[in-house]
């Protein structure tokens, strides 16, 4: 029997999640708070406030070099950057070629010069960076999936 329409999705998540169906329902259909950021550049950037979290949880004090590995559309890699110390790089790494255009433009419209200078955006799978890259990091992020798309 094909299911379809708003009882349809009700049933067929119901047997996927059983009991758990109707807490996670109601915690997608939360009112999601964003949270404007200014970290310098010529706009703020708006985000979740979970992204703000995760990133805020990765200890970046003494870093010289810090990896966002799956970096779009930007939010935290922001956050990083304003964090990181004037002899700090970062990499925001992101596999997917539209994510990347958007991650790249909010870096430029974002982050001051004199930051956007030490962040630079790379193109790897991340499950195989390592084949690619053989540098090593002081702090590497993986929000995966991403906080703020509120993925099951």
């Amino acid at each position: 029997m094909k299911l379809s329409g708003k009882d349809g999705f009700e049933k067929y998540y119901n047997a996927m999640f059983s009991s758990r169906w109707e807490k996670l329902r109601d915690a997608l259909l939360l009112q999601v708070k964003h949270a404007k950021l200014d970290v310098g550049g010529i706009e703020q950037y708006y985000l979740d406030v979970a992204s703000i979290r995760v990133a805020l949880t990765l200890p970046v004090k003494n870093a010289t070099s810090i990896l966002d590995m799956c970096a779009a559309p930007g939010g935290k890699t922001l956050v990083l950057a304003s964090l990181m110390s004037n002899d700090c790089v970062l990499v925001s790494n992101e596999f997917s070629s539209n994510r990347r255009s958007r991650l790249k433009k909010v870096c430029a419209s974002c982050l001051p010069k004199n930051v956007q200078e030490r962040v630079s955006v790379s193109p790897y799978d991340a499950k195989k960076m390592c084949l690619y890259k053989s540098e090593r990091y002081d702090a590497i992020l993986l929000d995966a999936p991403c906080s703020s798309e509120r993925h099951v």
